[in-house]
């Protein structure tokens, strides 16, 4: 007679857990009744670019940071390797193009112009372009800079940093607006 009730306990156990666990199953999916509608969303402009973006490569954004290193620093020829042989940059009023060596020198002048430059760096993001196969990494920063003559420069800086597919920075396009003091 134990050993009946025995299993018999032992059976209606089971079937308990076995109902406990379905129904803690069943309870925790959601149908698509259960989730809120969603309102289409409609924008007052369409965008001029239909480009699909994705999460970017984050040794990329590393690369754009380090390059902010050397130019805090004041020598851009460390970073030499990481852009293309041709070059674009594009900034406010003004656009370079050329070969990788004059395009830096040029960019190292302007630097030289400067006693002090300070980045402080906002945030950063890595996409991919899926469209052209780019990484791309975006910027935004705060720049200060001390000149010779002790003035103050400082800038609101959004900049867009463009990689070929063999990783080499081919674009760097520049937006900002200056600050007065």
């Amino acid at each position: 007679m134990q050993q009946i009730f025995c299993r018999s306990l032992f059976l209606s156990a089971c079937c308990l857990f076995f109902v406990v666990v379905l129904t803690a199953s069943c309870s925790s999916k959601k149908t698509e009744a259960d989730q809120p509608k969603k309102e289409k969303v409609y924008y007052p402009y369409a965008p001029r670019l239909d480009v699909d973006f994705s999460g970017g490569d984050d040794t990329k954004a590393k690369i754009v940071l380090n390059i902010w290193r050397s130019i805090a620093g004041g020598d851009l020829s460390t970073s030499a390797t990481y852009f293309a042989d041709s070059l674009t940059m594009v900034f406010p009023g003004k656009r370079i193009s050329g070969g990788k060596d004059s395009i830096l020198q040029i960019f190292q002048t302007q630097r030289a112009g400067l006693s002090t430059l300070q980045p402080h760096i906002d945030y950063w993001k890595p996409v991919f372009n899926k469209e052209k196969n780019e990484d791309w990494v975006l910027i935004w920063l705060n720049q200060e800079g001390t000149k010779p003559d002790k003035t103050l420069d400082s800038y609101a800086v959004h900049q867009v940093w463009k990689f070929d597919v063999a990783g080499k920075i081919y674009q760097v396009m520049e937006y900002r607006s200056q600050w007065e003091w």
